[in-house]
């Protein structure tokens, strides 16, 4: 049974959020995603078989419980399980920045979202800045205010 199956079982049910019952089937690992696959690759579909070709973060394939690193070519070996990898996490942290006197500046607290530095900013507040951790990455952001 494919996603759109049980979406329509589902629709069909005196319900009023399909979507959210069915993010919750997907979410215990009861339907087929790319990302919870464990089905040969022999015995997908080929619609399955696309869906993890094409997998936005790349693959990853096991034959009984090895895992092997990915490359940019699998094979696709027919007896091998390919799971689709998630996308990658990102942490984000900001922080406020302040002017002080004789032109140096300084840092605030850190916060976990936009709303909270905002709420928490000083009224000589003159950015702020965000800070993104992604598969080790740090990447910022700086906005004026």
């Amino acid at each position: 049974m494919t996603r759109q199956d049980i979406l329509n079982l589902i629709e069909n049910a005196p319900t009023s959020e399909p979507e959210s019952i069915l993010s919750a089937l997907e979410d215990a690992g009861l339907l087929w995603t790319p990302e919870n696959n464990t089905t040969p690759w022999y015995l997908l579909t080929p619609e399955q078989q696309a869906s993890l070709k094409a997998a936005k973060h790349g693959w990853k394939g096991t034959r009984t419980s090895r895992w092997f690193p990915s490359s940019q070519e699998p094979k696709w070996f027919p007896d091998y399980i390919y799971r689709a990898k998630p996308a990658p996490l990102t942490v984000s942290t900001w922080t406020n920045a302040y002017s002080g006197g004789a032109g140096i500046s300084h840092l605030g607290s850190p916060y976990t979202t936009r709303k909270e530095a905002d709420a928490c900013a000083g009224s000589n507040r003159t950015h702020v800045i965000r800070l993104d951790l992604t598969d080790g990455v740090l990447t910022t952001t700086t906005e004026e205010i």
